[in-house]
């Protein structure tokens, strides 16, 4: 028998969801497929040992293992603050399901606000930044 592919399907178009691919993977999903039933569109979502469980976007969306779509939103990273001396590497911001990034003042601490396509947004300071390996020192 053929090992299933590792990927998730992407979603009706009219459900206007996103996975949450690492929840998922977190709690042991491997892919995903469309799915009909009993006029119901949602998604077969399969483990690794091949068992399934069938999903409808409300519980998909009640769960965490998906959200709303945004917008389409264009990738915008800014610069780094001047006394930062760092380079982001947006190769590894885009892996983490950044698309934007924006110079943001916390706490009275300088750091950075990460979109991601979903419109969830997560503040990072500078010593993080690096440990996640999403900028170097220059």
């Amino acid at each position: 028998k053929a090992a299933r592919e590792t990927k998730f399907a992407e979603p009706w178009g009219e459900h206007e969801i996103v996975f949450n691919e690492e929840k998922l993977r977190s709690r042991g999903f491997i892919a995903s497929e469309k799915k009909e039933y009993i006029g119901t569109k949602g998604y077969e979502i399969y483990r690794n040992d091949d068992s399934s469980q069938f999903f409808t976007v409300e519980k998909l969306i009640a769960m965490g293992f998906a959200g709303k779509a945004a917008p389409h939103i264009e990738e915008n990273f800014c610069e780094p603050w001047s006394e930062h001396k760092i380079a982001f590497d947006k190769e590894q911001i885009k892996k983490r399901g950044y698309v934007r990034s924006e110079q943001k003042e916390f706490n009275g601490i300088k750091g950075y606000n990460f979109i991601k396509a979903d419109g969830t947004e997560q503040f990072i300071r500078l010593e993080m930044l690096t440990v996640f390996k999403m900028a170097k020192k220059l």
